[in-house]
């Protein structure tokens, strides 16, 4: 009887796939009996496909395990090709299109076992090579699972299961288990397994493979050799898609810890189990589901990944350690790590830690068996080196991160010999709180508590004894340690102490180098008291009884404010005169100085050869006398003009009563001079005053001896400020005269004079100078020149010269248009330059008087009329448009004229009737 099943080819992604799969089968076959009933077979293979039934005893059964693959072109002959299948649950049903769904269960069946722990398995050879070889290495990926397995889950029972492989012809002729190639195995059959047993034991097992099936695909070759021992070993199918023994070929696939933990179950009597095979086992959820060998039939490496972490920072990757399975690792860190760039900083190894936190070991070295991937961590404390120097249990020593240290200060450290050390001052981090530090350790650190070394020194002084703490190496003076060292009896006589008693000898001070016992020297002094008269000034002095006493009065004493003192004699107790004297003490003293005051007289100037200092007695009379000029060098010089200061006054020699201290300032001028040169004139000097702008123009006037002369100075003016001599040369000069023009005429007339073919115009009256020669060529008024030609001037004496110049009077009769005399008409005579000279209104008989100036033709002018005036005429006659008589004529025709014509007439009275009487 045989069963259809339908078979996917696995993929690599293990996705539900859309394609439209080919169906292939597994077939089951029972023996003996061979006429067996249909209907009990088929009962059998729906039992789960093979699950062994009890017969009876030693009852042969044969099942027949048929393991396919998709064979897509087997029709003409091909060979299958590409990845395997991902195996999904099956909806049987006989050639239709079928799908799969993804499984990954950990559940396999069983089907026995073996009760022995050796095996042989012989193999019948192939003609190829390649496919014996793989069929073998197949077999023998069991026996490397196996240690794989026991080495990471235990079961170590499994270990006494050995397979031995043997080859018919060359080293064996029967085994256990026999595996051979067969042609074809039936359609899409790639293997098939023939098991013989006695319930669950197994007795004998014969494994074919379909060369059809595998071709040369040697790695479906090893895949079914593995696939079908395992049913050897008695494993029946499982529904996981990814194992070895899915019922369908499962590329890649390698013997899993599911497979091997089933042979643990069903192995159970070799470690002394009862023997009972379970129909199915499940895999513990503390055994991983993985594949045992890789994708080379080795077994499996676990990866084990080494960090190292300093404190809590992050971690670092050292490196990584493949570990074959059930193999072992020595890990091995440094205990100490010193940074190669930083001093007193080192890191402590604390420990090997795994990923969860859990801490492994504390050994540096340390061998761990990894059963999965795993990432261990090295951890480190970083410390630093702390140094504490003191006189007493000093600290030296490596402390980690963070760690307090109380170091304990002692204020004195007492040896009871004389010597003690004082504590003086902390080094270091933190601060001294009640005799002690505490550091906080997060750097290297380096402090030191400083003491200094002290020796007593026992003083006799008089009937006291003092006792002292010094510091060694100081120098000790009796001054500063001895609280009296003078006994004043209170009469200019007293005890002062010399020092300490050295050999003998009184010493200042000592070195102190250890415990000392030192006495005072004492002796006898008189006051010797020194007066500065006349200031009252007191000096006083101690001296030792019969000693000589050099007294030194200064012969000079500053004051400080431009005042001192000079010494004169000694008086009192001392009688030379001489400002040094020596004095033998035998007594109290008492020395006058006597001074006289004196005041400073200085003298400020800046030319320096008058400047200076003096001293003077108060009250005494003191001459300052200075030069009206000093010459400061070749054409430059100083001019006194005063004192100031203390002393005003502009005269040059002075006596000053000398009453406090002085200060004359003689002040100067400083002068250079100007020197012109004026050729057949000479030359003219002029002082100036230093910084002075000095304008020098083209020309200039100069009177020597009575003379006057325009000079020429240059073609430009010049700006000069002086700082020095200047020396100015004329390039031309000319003789002048100075005169004063008046003209018998207006009085605001002026005078044109022509001189070296110029012609000025001078107002009359003003004084001018002219070149020697210079001629008068008229007169101008209003404008206008009113005579020609020469014009003979006479000389009045003393520059003064009186023009001519012609005024007469004209007589201008104005009539109007009838011919008669027109009275009231504006008659105005005008010069040439259009200029009013004079003005006039005719009177009833129509004359106007005109007063003419000069010889020049002139016109006249009145309203609708003109005429010329000539220089020989004295009347003129003009007619004009205004006349009054010929306006009022024309006035009386203008109303005369209607009068008449609009008037109308009457008729003639008759005559006819009586007479009448005329009123």
């Amino acid at each position: 009887m045989a069963l259809s099943l339908p078979v996917l080819h696995e993929t690599a992604s293990r996705n539900p796939l859309q394609a439209e799969p080919e169906a292939y089968r597994i077939t089951v076959q029972l023996s003996p009996p061979q006429d067996l009933e249909a209907s009990a077979a088929e009962s059998l293979i729906t039992r789960v496909l093979g699950r062994w039934v009890s017969l009876g005893r030693r009852l042969a059964l044969l099942v027949l395990l048929i393991l396919t693959v998709p064979l897509p072109a087997l029709a003409s002959g091909e060979r299958p090709q590409g990845s395997p299948w991902t195996a999904v649950r099956v909806l049987y049903e006989e050639g239709a299109q079928v799908q799969l769904e993804a499984s990954s269960t950990s559940r396999i069946d069983l089907i026995g076992s073996w009760r022995k722990s050796t095996l042989t398995v012989l193999l019948e050879p192939h003609t190829s090579d390649a496919h014996n070889l793989n069929a073998l290495e197949g077999i023998r990926w069991w026996g490397r699972a196996i240690r794989v397995f026991t080495a990471l889950y235990g079961n170590e029972h499994l270990d006494r299961l050995s397979i031995v492989t043997l080859i018919r012809g060359v080293n064996g002729t029967s085994g256990d288990i026999t595996v051979s190639f067969a042609g074809d195995l039936g359609s899409r059959i790639c293997g098939v397994t023939y098991l013989n047993g006695d319930g669950d034991e197994i007795v004998s097992a014969r494994v074919q493979i379909s060369l059809r099936c595998v071709g040369s695909d040697m790695e479906l070759v090893r895949v079914v050799s593995s696939h079908e021992f395992g049913h050897a070993l008695g494993l029946d199918h499982t529904d996981n898609s990814q194992d070895l023994m899915y019922p369908y070929v499962v590329r890649g696939s390698r013997p899993s810890t599911l497979n091997l933990y089933a042979l643990a179950v069903a192995y159970s009597w070799l470690r002394g189990g009862t023997g009972d095979v379970p129909s199915s086992v499940e895999l513990p959820a503390s055994i991983p589901y993985r594949y045992l060998l890789d994708v080379n039939g080795l077994p499996i490496r676990m990866r084990v990944t080494i960090l190292r972490q300093i404190d809590d920072g992050p971690p670092v990757t050292l490196r990584t350690i493949l570990v074959e399975a059930g193999g072992s690792v020595e890990l091995t860190a440094e205990g100490l790590i010193y940074p190669t760039d930083a001093a007193g900083i080192r890191f402590r190894f604390e420990g090997w830690w795994d990923e969860s936190g859990r801490r492994i070991s504390g050994d540096a070295r340390t061998t761990l068996r990894p059963k999965d991937h795993v990432t261990v961590v090295q951890r480190y404390v970083t410390q630093f080196f702390v140094r504490v120097e003191r006189p007493v249990d000093p600290v030296s020593g490596w402390f980690d991160r963070g760690t307090r240290i109380s170091v304990r200060i002692d204020e004195v450290i007492d040896f009871n010999n004389g010597t003690r050390l004082r504590f003086v001052r902390w080094d270091g981090p933190g601060n001294v709180v009640d005799g002690s530090v505490e550091i906080v350790v997060d750097s290297p650190i380096s402090a030191q508590a400083v003491y200094v070394r002290q020796h007593l020194l026992r003083i006799a002084a008089l009937d006291d004894e003092l006792s002292l703490w010094i510091d060694e190496g100081s120098r000790v003076s009796y001054r500063e340690v001895v609280g009296r060292t003078v006994v004043d009896f209170g009469n200019g006589t007293r005890l002062s102490a010399r020092g300490f008693d050295v050999g003998g000898q009184p010493v200042e001070s000592v070195e102190v180098s250890g415990p000392m016992e030192l006495r005072l020297v004492w002796a006898r002094e008189h006051l010797v008291r020194v007066v500065r008269e006349p200031i009252g000034k007191v000096t006083e002095l101690w001296a030792e009884e019969g000693s000589e006493l050099e007294l030194r009065a200064e012969e000079l004493v500053d004051l400080g404010n431009r005042t001192r003192l000079a010494f004169r004699s000694w008086a009192g107790d001392v009688a030379p005169s001489s400002p040094v004297t020596v004095v033998r003490v035998d007594r109290p003293l008492t020395a006058l100085a006597r001074y006289a005051v004196q005041y400073l007289v200085e003298v400020r100037s800046e030319v320096t050869a008058y400047s200076g200092e003096l001293w003077a007695d108060a009250g005494s009379v003191v001459t300052l006398s200075v030069p009206e000029h000093h010459e400061a060098s070749e054409g430059s010089r100083y001019v006194f003009v005063g004192w100031s200061g203390d002393v005003a006054s502009d005269e040059r020699t002075l006596r000053v009563q000398v009453e406090r201290p002085l200060v004359a300032s003689a002040n100067w001028l400083l002068q250079h001079r100007v020197l012109l040169e004026m050729g057949p004139l000479g030359s003219r000097e002029l002082w100036v005053r230093d910084g002075e702008l000095l304008i020098v123009p083209r020309e200039a006037i100069v009177e020597s001896d009575g003379r006057l002369a325009l000079v020429s100075l240059g073609t430009e003016v010049m700006r000069v400020v002086v700082r020095g001599p200047v020396k100015v040369e004329a390039g031309s000069v000319l003789l002048l005269e100075r005169a004063r023009l008046s003209v018998d005429g207006p009085a605001d007339s002026s005078v044109v004079v022509e001189a070296n073919g110029l012609r000025i115009e001078v107002a009359q009256g003003s004084q001018v100078l002219l070149p020697e020669v210079w001629k008068v060529r008229g007169v101008s008024w209003r404008g206008s020149l009113q005579t020609e030609g020469d014009v003979q001037v006479t000389p009045l004496g003393g520059g003064d010269y009186l023009v001519p110049l012609r005024v007469r009077t004209v007589r201008v009769l104005v009539r109007d248009a009838l011919g008669l005399p027109a009275p009231g008409v504006d008659v105005r005579l005008v010069n040439d330059a259009g200029v009013v000279e004079s003005y006039s209104v005719t009177g009833w008989d129509g004359v106007a008087e005109l007063t003419v100036v000069g010889d020049r033709e002139k016109a006249i002018l009145v309203p609708g009329g003109s005429a010329v005036l000539e220089p020989w005429e004295n009347g003129a006659v003009l007619t004009t448009s205004d006349g009054l008589y010929a306006i009022v004529a024309l006035s009386l025709a203008v109303w005369a004229v209607p009068y008449l014509v609009l008037t109308p007439r009457l008729p003639p009275r008759s005559r006819r009737g009586s007479r009448t009487d005329r009123a």
